[in-house]
C-alpha cells in the first residue's frame, strides 16, 4: 500500500512571505505595497525556487518504494477552431500533435475532431507524449499551437487551429519502474503495482553502503566493539592518508603526502579510485594469531559475498599501538 509523500513544495506566495519576514519592514514594504521597484527581483526569484521546490518534493517523493507511484500520462482538452466553414466537412484525426510553445509541451489528440459542413468549433481529449509531472500545465502555460494536423480529406482547411479548453492534469513520472529496475528486477506485464512495489521491498539490500557497514558491524564491530572497523572509500580524502594512523608512515603506495581532491594515491588507479573501498582494521589485544586469522578471514568472505560485482575491496591492518 503506498504511503502519502512526506514532503511538501513550497509556492511562490510562501517564499515571497519568509523573504517578508526575514527583512527589515522598512525595506520591503515599499516595494511591495504596491509592487515598486526592485519587487521583481524577489518576485522571480520565488518563483524560480518555487520551481526547485516542486521539484524536489516530486524527486523526494519518488525515489521511496512506499511513495513511487505508477507512470501516467496528463490528459485535458482542446478545442479546433475554424473562421469559416467554407470548406465544408473535415475531420482532424486522433494523433495529430499540438504542444503548448511557452514550455515546449507536447501532446496527441485521443478522439478525432469531426468538423460537419457548418461546424465552427470542436472539443476534443488530449494525451502527453510523455508520463510526467511537467506536463500538468497551468493557466499560464496552455496549449496554443499545432504541430502537425492529420486531417481528411489531407489539407481539407488549412485554417484549423488549436487553443486549450482545460488545464491538463495527471501527469506522474512513475518512478516505481525505475526503482525496480535499479535492483535488477523489471515489473512483468500488467503487474498492480502494490504488488510490484511489496515484491522489490521484499528483496534484501546486499550492495549498498548500508549492507556493507552492517556486514562488517556483524563480523568484526560487535565481536571487538573496543577496535572497531573503519570503512573508507576511494573517493574519500582519508583514502589517501589510511595508512598513516596512528603513526606517520609517507611514502607508502597507498600513501600521497598531497592528498587534495583530484589528486588520488600514487598507485591507485582510476577505477579503485571511484569503485572500491577499504575497512581499515586494527589487531584486537590479546588474542591468538588462529583466533586473529579466523576473524579476518570470515571478515574477508563476508565483505565479498556482500559487494556488488565490479567493486574492489581491500581489508588494511593498521598498526596497533598499547
Amino acid at each position: 500500500m503506498s504511503t502519502a509523500c512526506p514532503t511538501q513544495a513550497y509556492t511562490q506566495d510562501e517564499l515571497l512571505d519568509v523573504v517578508r519576514r526575514i527583512l527589515p519592514s522598512e525595506y520591503y514594504t515599499p516595494m511591495s505595497i504596491p509592487s515598486g521597484p526592485g519587487y521583481e527581483v524577489f518576485a522571480t526569484d520565488a518563483a524560480v525556487m518555487a520551481r526547485v521546490s516542486d521539484a524536489a518534493e516530486h524527486l523526494g517523493c519518488g525515489l521511496f518504494m512506499l511513495t513511487a507511484e505508477d507512470p501516467a500520462y496528463a490528459t485535458g482538452t482542446v478545442t479546433f477552431s475554424r473562421p469559416t466553414a467554407s470548406a465544408g466537412s473535415v475531420t482532424v484525426l486522433a494523433g495529430s500533435i499540438i504542444r503548448a510553445s511557452s514550455v515546449d509541451r507536447r501532446f496527441v489528440t485521443t478522439d478525432p475532431a469531426v468538423f460537419g459542413p457548418s461546424t465552427l468549433n470542436v472539443t476534443v481529449a488530449i494525451k502527453a507524449v510523455e508520463a510526467a509531472y511537467q506536463y500538468n500545465l497551468e493557466e499560464a502555460n496552455l496549449v496554443n499551437e499545432a504541430v502537425r494536423l492529420n486531417q481528411s480529406p489531407v489539407y481539407g482547411d488549412p485554417t484549423i487551429f488549436v487553443s486549450a479548453s482545460s488545464i491538463t492534469t495527471g501527469g506522474v513520472w512513475g518512478s516505481i519502474n525505475a526503482l525496480g529496475a535499479d535492483r535488477g528486477y523489471p515489473r512483468v506485464a500488467d503487474e498492480p503495482i502494490e504488488d510490484y512495489r511489496r515484491r522489490i521491498r521484499d528483496l534484501p539490500d546486499t550492495v549498498s553502503v548500508g549492507a556493507i557497514r552492517r556486514t562488517v558491524e556483524r563480523f568484526w564491530n560487535s565481536r571487538y566493539p573496543a577496535y572497531p572497523a573503519t570503512i573508507i572509500e576511494g573517493w574519500e580524502e582519508d583514502a589517501q592518508i589510511c595508512l598513516d594512523f596512528p603513526t606517520n608512515l609517507n611514502g607508502l603506495a597507498l600513501d600521497d603526502t598531497r592528498a587534495e581532491p583530484p589528486l588520488h594515491g600514487r598507485l591507485l588507479s582510476r577505477e579503485t579510485v571511484t569503485n572500491g573501498f577499504a575497512v581499515c582494521i586494527q589487531r584486537p589485544s590479546g588474542i591468538d594469531d588462529d583466533e586473529f586469522n579466523s576473524a579476518t578471514t570470515a571478515l574477508w568472505f563476508a565483505i565479498e559475498a556482500t559487494k556488488a560485482a565490479g567493486i574492489t575491496a581491500t581489508i588494511l591492518l593498521l598498526p596497533w599501538e598499547p
